[in-house]
């Protein structure tokens, strides 16, 4: 799962859990959240969206737009031929429609 910030300074790409070490109650936590965001779950995604664009808030976050990287089933010709299950040709993305940041909330004077 990968996704992408846009701001007024450009794109900023990340992996969903990049900051996390393999070892954390946080990053199987968070894996398993992430693994369930799918086009069939909008609000699910939504709510993703949400706290990326407050994770991020730092830069200026305009939208999210998530890729969803599923790992397509290797032949066992494909493996003698010399391919591998994390080759970029045997990846398949999903790029799912930009999500919008809410602008933050100003305070009171």
């Amino acid at each position: 799962m990968r996704y992408t910030v846009e701001s007024a300074a450009g794109r900023h790409d990340f992996r969903l859990t990049e900051d996390l070490r393999r070892t954390s109650l946080a990053y199987f936590r968070l894996s398993n959240v992430y693994r369930a965001i799918r086009p069939e779950h909008p609000r699910h995604v939504a709510s993703a969206a949400r706290y990326l664009c407050a994770k991020h808030a730092g830069l200026g976050p305009l939208s999210v737009t998530f890729h969803v990287r599923r790992q397509l089933r290797i032949t066992p010709e494909a493996w003698v031929a010399g391919h591998r299950p994390l080759d970029e040709a045997s990846i398949e993305t999903q790029t799912l429609p930009p999500l919008p940041c809410a602008a933050p909330a100003r305070g009171r004077p």
